[in-house]
């Protein structure tokens, strides 16, 4: 329809004529004669509205879409002489409700329309808006696209019929879905916030109520949004990383690297029974494998679609390219040793592997962390020094606790032999000659000798203070509170520098774990867990053997029968000297002992070294272990109870109580029935232990005493005493300090 004003006497239409380029040439040479073309519509047109026409007309040419939109894609079909639009391109509505009302109407911007036909009766589309864009798409073009990159929508019929339209199915790691099946345009995937994570994608299950939400941020981690999980300090994050169709894990790799490693030896999550757990791994067994995409040895890994009980370990369902996965969705970060972790997987002390619990390559674990060593020819020499060194102490420290009530001919002949040297060298002080030698030699050896004279004296000044003192209970004592100290580093605390160092000092020292000892520890670099628990546990076995010896020699010369006093005492050092390594070595038997049985359940491996998989229970070293366990942890402390009880220390213990009880009494009677000079008098007798004779003897000593002080100053012939004439002696001599402190014959007249 043309609409011209009241005032204007010509109007020009253009009419624009769309079509293949076939169709195009046929319209061409219907529309060469434009003179004949215009005869013929003026003479239709002149009659009825008095209206002349003139046509020009352009010759045909591709059509260029400058305004960046697409073509609406209209198909127009001739019925009965006229033409019908039938349908339209993507992102148009059909409109075609009247011959004149034909048009693809392009979808207004934040909506959409699957089909032109959406809305559409059955012969007619009347004008009439599209579908609201969900908030997880852009429809700003005409394609649909999703605005979280990885997210999958299907096509469904919407519950009203009028057609397909586009709902949610999956959203990808790092967001939670919103979907609710009456509102189709609220479908959305919400990236996690600040603190919250998800690592794996959520997939529509049918219903809303089953959608999960976004995790909290784990313990020890960092979370910015999204799938970013990092671990802090001190935290570690078991993650897995995928080749093909394998998981796995690089940090776990160091037990496929050993000699005997196969493709069956298990390197994390062990399959089997353990004495720590009443049943299996929650996790799928990771094995040594061979992916030659990732090294040219083994790796430790596992097929992605392996299955566990309750548990199966899924591919992303949005994009296969993921280099990532995690349990679940969830990320697992667990606490590594104090200081063992730096950030974001970072290994600190010059660790590496799972939880970083082992030293790198050329490191060894001490108690402060891994020290770099030397190479081995500069340690060879060093390691032999320190065994023989070593073998001198022991053997020397053996003779003195065990051999001398035995042997004492030894400590003769060391007299004799010190002697001999003093006696060489006061020959020295003696002598001189024209060179000038002995005057020399006596210059070196007289301060050596005076030297060893002061050491002597003092070791033998130390050596009755230890006795006079009950050095061995104190240093029970004092082994004891240190031993307590040294465990405060299994503490997840992050303890100051200086305490932190003092803590592993005493762990290592007074524990007696020298193999550990970070002066000493690269003498032993390469001692597997394996060997380093058969030494710690056999060489009690042969200590005790060593003390033992001396009372089969004993025995043999015949000293139970010519001289039991040195048989008893070679007997009790056997006893005292055995129960006392017990003590101090309890400590560091008992961790040793039970630590096969100790395994870290996030990872599979063994707490005290990380570099074994944890041994199943039915195995021989568990097993050993067990009996180990009852051997020493429970086997030293029953031990030392019988020994006890057989020493009758339940009696003793009685006795001691009763004892205490009598005094506690004797005190009230003398306090409220003894005078204050026969309680003086009775402190210059002492303690007799209620021997009659002997309270007589000594009584008598003291009267007498006293006696011959009154004779010396009056001798009247008479033998009983004159306190008048006493005290007036008291006053002019002081008798001295007798029996108790305090108490002189001053303090008595």
């Amino acid at each position: 329809r043309i609409v011209v004003e009241s005032s204007a006497r010509r109007a020009t239409v253009y009419l624009l004529i769309y079509g293949s380029p076939g169709e195009i040439s046929r319209v061409s040479v219907v529309l060469t004669d434009t003179v004949r073309l215009a005869a013929g519509l003026s003479a239709q047109l002149a009659a009825r509205h008095n209206i002349e026409v003139a046509i020009t007309v352009s010759p045909p040419s591709e059509v260029q879409d400058s305004t960046g939109s697409a073509n609406d894609g209209g198909i127009w079909s001739e019925i009965d002489g006229q033409y019908m639009l039938r349908s339209c391109g993507m992102g148009f509505l059909l409109v075609n409700s009247s011959l004149n009302d034909q048009e693809c109407v392009q979808c207004l911007q934040n909506s959409y329309t699957l089909s032109p036909f959406y809305g559409c009766e059955e012969d007619k589309c009347f004008p009439r808006d599209c579908r609201k864009c969900p908030k997880a798409a852009d429809c700003s073009t005409l394609e649909f696209r999703s605005v979280a990159v990885g997210s999958v929508w299907e096509e469904e019929q919407a519950s009203d019929l009028s057609g397909l339209q586009k709902r949610i199915l999956s959203c990808p790691a790092g967001y939670k879905m919103m979907r609710d099946q009456e509102a189709p345009d609220q479908d959305n995937c919400l990236k996690c916030s600040k603190d919250y994570y998800r690592l794996s994608p959520v997939v529509w299950q049918g219903n809303s109520s089953l959608l999960p939400d976004c995790h909290p941020c784990p313990k020890g981690a960092s979370c910015p949004g999204g799938n970013v999980v990092e671990a802090k300090a001190n935290y570690w994050r078991l993650q897995t990383l995928i080749s093909g169709d394998y998981d796995y894990l690089e940090s776990a790799s160091d037990v496929c690297q050993a000699i005997n490693a196969t493709n069956s030896t298990e390197c994390l999550f062990p399959e089997g029974f353990y004495f720590a757990f009443s049943k299996a791994w929650s996790d799928a067994p990771m094995r040594c494998t061979r992916l030659p995409g990732i090294s040219t040895g083994l790796v430790c890994a596992r097929p992605s679609n392996t299955k566990k009980t309750g548990w199966t370990v899924r591919r992303s369902a949005i994009d296969d390219t993921n280099t990532t996965r995690d349990d679940d969705g969830t990320a697992r970060v667990y606490q590594c040793m104090p200081g063992a972790c730096d950030s974001n997987n970072t290994c600190a002390q010059n660790r590496t592997g799972s939880l970083c619990g082992f030293c790198s390559q050329g490191y060894v674990m001490t108690t402060t962390g891994c020290n770099v060593c030397p190479t081995e020819e500069r340690l060879a020499p060093w390691r032999m020094v320190t065994i023989v060194f070593g073998a001198m102490i022991v053997l020397m420290l053996w003779f003195v606790m065990s051999w001398r009530p035995v042997v004492p001919e030894v400590d003769w002949l060391v007299a004799n032999i010190l002697s001999s040297i003093s006696l060489i060298g006061s020959r020295c002080l003696c002598c001189d000659d024209t060179q000038g030698f002995t005057q020399d030699a006596t210059k070196f050896i007289a301060p050596v000798f005076s030297g060893f004279k002061w050491i002597w004296s003092k070791l033998k000044a130390c050596n009755s203070w230890w006795q006079n003192n009950n050095g061995r209970q104190l240093a029970k004592i004092y082994i004891s509170f240190f031993q307590i100290l040294g465990s405060f580093g299994m503490f997840g605390i992050v303890w100051p520098p200086l305490f932190s160092n003092a803590i592993d000092w005493i762990k290592g020292t007074f524990t007696f774990n020298i193999l550990k000892l970070p002066s000493i520890s690269c003498l032993w670099n390469g001692i597997n867990f394996q060997t380093n628990l058969y030494a710690y546990t056999l060489a009690p076995v042969g200590l005790i053997a060593m003390l033992a010896m001396p009372i089969l020699a004993s025995r043999y010369r015949g000293l139970h029968l010519s001289a039991t006093r040195r048989d008893r005492m070679t007997k009790d050092r056997f006893a005292t000297n055995t129960f006392f390594i017990g003590f101090i070595l309890y400590p560091a038997l008992a961790m040793v002992t039970m630590s096969v049985l100790n395994c870290d359940s996030n990872v599979g491996r063994l707490r005290d070294d990380y570099r074994v998989v944890c041994p199943n229970i039915a195995s021989s070293i568990s097993l050993y272990s067990i009996v180990c366990m009852f051997v020493y942890p429970i086997g030293i402390p029953t031990a030392m109870h019988l020994a006890l009880r057989g020493a009758g220390i339940v009696k003793v213990v009685k006795g001691k109580v009763e004892d205490a009880e009598f005094r506690a009494l004797l005190a009230l009677f003398m306090k409220l029935y003894v005078t204050i000079e026969m309680q003086r008098f009775a402190r210059l007798v002492g303690n007799v232990d209620d021997d009659e004779q002997e309270f007589f003897t000594q009584t008598r000593k003291e009267f007498d005493k006293i006696l011959a002080l009154q004779v010396a100053y009056q001798d009247d012939g008479s033998d009983e005493l004159d306190l008048e004439l006493l005290r007036n002696v008291a006053k002019m001599v002081n008798a001295g300090a007798r029996g108790m402190a305090g108490t002189s014959f001053q303090s008595i007249f």
